[in-house]
């Protein structure tokens, strides 16, 4: 057994690199074959005509015992196996055990005819099927006829199934006997996604009622029911119906195997798991593209999930398997009295960054309307600089009515001062009686400092950034938190900036004034977590106050 298990462990480190299992591992599955009497000695795991047998065996016993941990491990094995024997990936003692032939001296390698390579084979074309989720038994029968199998199936055919709510698809692959992948899709754009699995489910059921095949999917929701419908019970939902209807259909036995999406692990279920997702959801951006997104700009969850196109829970899991974003603290979404539109009013401060060394003076300005983040380095914090990074910002947002920024020397200097004055720009250092005033500048630069430092490690900068790539760090920074969605927001910093959306007269509202009464004659403009902005509907002023002293007024309009 021992020179068998080095055979493999060869073939499967050069096919499944990192994932390939160990040794033990593969003399646990060794050993599990022989005990269930799938094998007489380990040599017989080198004829392909055992595969199939063994492949049934242990799916079968995966899903009676609810362990997969040998059905695992026989998938990476079973890819190694095949890329000896069909890519001619292993040494001469592999070639000749897996049935390869061995060239001789000054001779070239000549393998023995095999299958053919995973080649997906051209779909006919015929109109999408739709299977009811009330379909009886001769109606799902009927609507399966025009997604038969055009070619016969091996014996135990194995079926990979997705479905996408992106794109309202459901898809149905499988092996035919000269090894192409066959795909037969369906679309229903009127169901959620469980009731588009359990369409596809019964789909491959029904391509072949009189054959045992294994049917693979990745809805957990659907292999546990399934595997529920061999005790007592009686089926009370039209999820229930569609997939006892397409069991009684059946003549022939099948195992349904339930296995992780997007998984990383190589192996021939989730390949086939794979092509089907591709062919259920192909107008949507891959995971993997996630990742790829996610490790260059490091967007947050919402943004990671409305730009791909994938569900919350999957963006969260990308998210929290980036060791730089996983190691910050969640940013808490405070509100802070701002502009009503673009261009009110701004907030500005100065923050020190070590990692930008020598000009680690970050000078940051956020628009309180939009949250738009501009920022600019600098060597000093001056009132050069100063004037200077709101040069910048004017030239890129436009100009401001009012700053406000602390009561730092460099912003309170004669030269500042005439600055603000040729620009028309009106200028306070805080707002009375709130020692919050500057709240969301505060925000906006540790949100920026922390981009900064997980830009920096996913370039392996871990402590000073290089000066020549300061610059571009920067620049990436800002553009993922101005050009995508941050936090709870549906839109971005930039669309909320360049298309505001205005309200000039909201539901009337009642305000607790000074005194402790409730007055009339307000409406509210904007509502967010612990402020509001109401009008006076009389004078048209304008105020900020807690949330908790505003409550509507019933009765007006």
């Amino acid at each position: 057994m021992e020179a068998v298990i080095k055979v493999i462990v060869h073939a499967c480190k050069i096919y499944n690199g990192k994932h390939a299992p160990s040794q033990k591992e593969i003399a646990a599955v060794l050993s599990l074959l022989e005990r269930e009497g799938l094998l007489t000695s380990p040599h017989e795991i080198y004829d392909h005509n055992n595969w199939d047998s063994i492949t049934a065996a242990l799916s079968q016993r995966a899903m009676v015992t609810q362990k997969a941990a040998e059905f695992k491990t026989w998938g990476l094995i079973l890819g190694g196996l095949k890329a000896a024997r069909e890519e001619k990936l292993a040494g001469e003692q592999a070639r000749e055990l897996l049935g390869l032939e061995v060239a001789g001296p000054g001779v070239g390698l000549i393998p023995r005819a095999g299958p053919a390579g995973d080649k997906v084979a051209p779909a006919p074309t015929t109109h999408p099927a739709v299977i009811a989720p009330g379909a009886k038994k001769d109606e799902v029968a009927s609507n399966c006829s025009s997604v038969e199998a055009t070619t016969p199936p091996p014996p135990y055919p194995s079926q990979g199934l997705d479905a996408s709510s992106s794109t309202g698809q459901g898809a149905v692959v499988w092996k035919n006997q000269t090894g192409d992948w066959e795909i037969r899709t369906f679309q229903d754009h009127g169901v959620s996604v469980q009731t588009l699995e359990a369409q596809a489910v019964a789909m491959a059921l029904l391509l072949w009622p009189d054959t045992p095949c294994n049917v693979v999917t990745d809805s957990a929701f659907i292999a546990k029911m399934l595997l529920r419908m061999g005790q007592e019970g009686q089926p009370n939902t039209s999820i229930a119906f569609l997939l006892e209807e397409a069991l009684t259909a059946r003549t022939a036995p099948a195992a349904v195997l339930h296995v992780r999406s997007h998984s990383d692990v190589p192996g021939f279920f989730t390949t086939g798991n794979a092509l089907a997702d591709q062919h259920a959801g192909h107008k949507v951006l891959t995971v993997r593209e996630a990742r790829d997104l996610h490790s260059t700009l490091h967007l947050g969850t919402r943004a990671l999930s409305r730009t791909c196109s994938i569900p919350m829970a999957v963006a969260r899991e990308v998210v929290q398997a980036c060791p730089h974003c996983n190691s910050a603290p969640a940013l808490s979404a405070g509100v802070n009295p701002r502009g009503i539109a673009p261009l009110d009013v701004w907030q500005t401060d100065f923050t020190l960054e070590p990692h930008l060394a020598p000009r680690s003076w970050l000078a940051v300005t956020v628009d309180t309307a939009s949250t738009v983040i501009v920022a600019t380095q600098h060597g000093r914090a001056n009132s050069s600089a100063a004037q200077h990074h709101w040069s910048v910002c004017v030239a890129t947002l436009g100009l401001p009515s009012h700053i406000k920024t602390d009561n730092g020397s460099c912003f309170i200097s004669r030269s500042t001062k005439e600055w603000l004055a040729r620009w028309g720009i009106t200028h306070s250092t805080g707002i009375p009686g709130n020692s919050q005033g500057q709240a969301i500048v505060e925000r906006a630069n540790r949100l920026l400092k922390e981009k900064l430092r997980v830009l920096g490690e996913g370039e392996n900068y871990r402590g000073k950034i290089p000066v020549s790539q300061q610059g571009e760090l920067l620049a990436r920074a800002l553009y993922a938190l101005n050009h995508f969605e941050r936090g709870e927001n549906h839109r971005t910093p930039m669309q909320k900036h360049w298309q505001p959306r205005i309200i000039e007269e909201g539901p009337p509202v009642k305000i607790k004034i000074d005194n402790g009464l409730w007055e009339s004659g307000w409406s509210i403009l904007v509502w967010g977590r612990g402020y509001a902005a109401v009008k006076n509907k009389e004078s048209g002023n304008i105020i900020w106050v807690p949330s908790r002293k505003v409550k509507p007024e019933f009765g007006l309009k």
